[in-house]
């Protein structure tokens, strides 16, 4: 993590889509526009935390997670990973091997061909994992029976750390040296083969080892398909499958469990950052709880840190830390889960919380006045504030003026609403629907704005 930073920073990110002209609007001269699914996006993230971005489906949650992990070219705007632009990088190998994904779907997301361990198994291929680190160091912890100590030399290979986790920047393999009868041997830890390539049949058995030196040559045992297929057999115990499993296909797993494997292929290059893309939506929710419980565990036990994307709020309330709420392209609030929750300062986050039904029997009979209108389109945004054209409070200053971050109720909530700003001219406009029926227009609303 930077010293000075959050681990992940988005700024004013855009993501824009060419709008593909038929053969009569370029005869015809039409305008093209473009469609904004993201436009000018803000948001950070610290190490181990979960920021849930939240919204109705088509607002670019799922475009704002694929274009900071570079899956997508942005049209504007930078992603600061742990300080540096994950755009300007001539190399992004790095910023991948930290930065991974879970997607939605567990049935698309999976190559049926592929079984679960190949599937877990092809990021280590691809980034050429594992590998040797030149800079850890190799020794040898050496016990001897039967030989003179001094006598012994134990030449350890410089790729040993591929199965010996190194502490320290040392990776040390445990030896012991034997003599039985006349015959030198050895053995070592699991995963590695030690040898005796000199000094292994004693001349005189009387002296304990004979009069020459004893040398023992340590190295890996296993090929790096078989330390790979080792490495997936772990990852998925780790999620909660069977080793056994590993030469399983998709469509041998239910729906959770394909979730899991593609949560153990997103592990595998051990990351630092995962987007989690909506990752519970298409499972049962007996199995949506075991794959939060799951993603819980696994942020605790490894230090990861979360983008969660979700429609589903109840969701994002179990799981986030803090919240961003999209609209349209745009974040129009943020803040810590239970401000979000308990208090929210935007119109369309309260909408979204009416939503949401309660089992509670205090709401028996509860009445959800859902919001007028339509989303826009992307292709052409309504000005000033986007959400004004649904929003039961939108004056002629939200259609006249886009809306700044002003500060909420509660530490660090923040939303695009100048319902927040005691002194802003909202307050002495109109409201949309009444200045709309005196000019002869048609209005947004079927009632009149509230000033509450």
């Amino acid at each position: 993590m930077s010293e000075d930073g959050p681990l992940l920073a988005v700024e004013g990110l855009k993501k824009h889509y060419a709008d593909d002209d038929s053969l009569l609007d370029r005869l015809f001269g039409a305008e093209s526009r473009s469609v904004r699914a993201v436009d000018g996006v803000s948001f950070d993230i610290a190490e181990g935390e979960t920021l849930g971005l939240v919204g109705e489906s088509g607002c670019g949650k799922s475009t704002t997670g694929e274009t900071l992990l570079a899956l997508q070219e942005p049209t504007a705007g930078d992603v600061r990973f742990d300080g540096e632009s994950v755009f300007d990088r001539d190399d992004t190998t790095e910023f991948r091997r930290r930065a991974g994904v879970v997607f939605q779907d567990p049935f698309s997301s999976l190559d049926p061909r592929q079984t679960a361990g190949a599937i877990v198994t092809e990021p280590l291929e691809i980034h050429g994992l594992p590998e040797t680190d030149p800079e850890v160091a190799t020794e040898a912890d050496v016990t001897v029976e039967g030989v003179d100590y001094g006598r012994v030399e134990v030449r350890v290979a410089d790729d040993i750390d591929l199965v010996v986790d190194p502490v320290d920047g040392v990776a040390t393999v445990h030896v012991t040296v034997r003599r039985r009868g006349g015959t030198v041997s050895a053995s070592a830890d699991e995963d590695v083969t030690a040898t005796v390539v000199e000094g292994g049949p004693s001349d005189d058995a009387s002296d304990g080892a004979g009069s020459e030196s004893i040398v023992v040559e340590v190295r890996v045992d296993r090929s790096l398909g078989e330390i790979r297929r080792d490495r997936a057999k772990e990852l998925l115990e780790r999620v909660g499958l069977s080793a056994d499993q590993v030469d399983r296909y998709p469509h041998e797993f239910s729906g959770g469990q394909r979730q899991r494997i593609g949560i153990a292929r997103a592990l595998a290059l051990e990351p630092d950052f995962l987007v989690l893309d909506e990752p519970v939506s298409a499972l049962d929710v007996s199995v949506q709880a075991q794959i939060l419980n799951l993603l819980d565990d696994l942020q605790d036990e490894l230090g990861l840190t979360y983008l969660f994307i979700a429609h589903d709020l109840s969701v994002v309330r179990h799981i986030s830390d803090r919240v961003a709420v999209m609209y349209l392209g745009e974040i129009v609030e943020r803040g810590p889960v239970d401000a979000i929750f308990e208090d929210p300062q935007h119109p369309y986050t309260r909408a979204l919380l009416e939503s949401v039904p309660r089992a509670d029997t205090s709401e028996q009979g509860r009445r959800v006045d859902p919001l007028k209108g339509d989303v826009p389109s992307p292709r052409d945004p309504p000005a000033g504030c986007r959400f004004h054209t649904r929003c039961p409070h939108a004056r002629e200053a939200c259609r006249a003026e886009a809306p700044e971050d002003y500060d909420g109720d509660a530490p660090g909530q923040r939303a695009a609403c100048f319902r927040l700003v005691d002194d802003h001219p909202y307050w002495d406009s109109e409201p949309i629907d009444i200045a709309a029926e005196r000019s002869g227009g048609e209005t947004v609303g079927d009632e009149a704005a509230s000033d509450d």
